[in-house]
């Protein structure tokens, strides 16, 4: 027996036995009437084992009703930490990797949130009439304080091989970002968010609903 059928029965006997003490009850005060008083005595006895029995009825339907809401919770519970644990432990991944692909995990989000920036810079320009917007001469990066000691330097070259690849001036910052790994690209006033976590938490947003039917076979 598992816990919420001990549970369910404990309720289901709780009901039972207050049911019981209604009843004896009922008789202690049926004895007590005598002589011409029969004939109430027994409607008093046949209304307290109705009250008895509805409660004992509505007592088990509640009690089990209850166990069951009781499971589902549980149930679902179980499953939203697993599918969570899915994305930890992606997170984790990413936040334990060596140099040398943290360098290349970082380079690869450079390129893409920059690239992104010129793209979406270019559909602006193209909206709003010449002169009214003005962009970013440069784009800088920032890396957390861990990334920016060990990997700064060799950042910094990529960055500059980037910007002749793109047209576009990418300058490592000196001042590191408090993230858990990956970077921050700044444009100006226009800040894209591509630390860690940030992408776990798109990833997530993106992916939870095939996760999870992949885990439990269903949505």
């Amino acid at each position: 027996m598992n816990g919420l059928e001990k549970i369910t029965d404990r309720i289901i006997n709780d009901a039972r036995a207050y049911a019981d003490r209604t009843a004896a009850e009922a008789e202690a005060e049926a004895a007590a009437i005598s002589g011409d008083f029969e004939k109430a005595a027994e409607a008093i006895r046949k209304e307290y084992r109705e009250r008895a029995e509805k409660e004992a009825a509505g007592s088990d339907a509640r009690a089990r009703a209850a166990a069951a809401g009781a499971e589902k919770s549980v149930v679902l519970g179980a499953k939203s930490e697993l599918v969570g644990r899915v994305y930890s432990e992606a997170e984790k991944r990413l936040t334990g990797l060596n140099k040398e692909e943290r360098l290349a995990f970082i380079s690869g989000l450079m390129r893409r949130a920059a690239l992104e920036c010129i793209k979406e810079e270019k559909e602006s320009a193209e909206y709003y009439e010449s002169g009214e917007l003005e962009f970013a001469d440069e784009y800088e990066i920032l890396l957390n304080e861990t990334d920016l000691a060990e990997l700064g330097a060799k950042v910094c070259a990529e960055a500059d091989r980037l910007s002749g690849e793109l047209g576009k001036k990418l300058r490592l910052s000196d001042k590191s970002a408090a993230i858990n790994g990956g970077l921050i690209l700044k444009a100006g006033n226009v800040e894209r968010n591509c630390s860690v976590s940030s992408l776990i938490n798109e990833a997530r947003r993106e992916t939870e609903t095939e996760i999870y039917r992949r885990l439990f076979g269903q949505e």
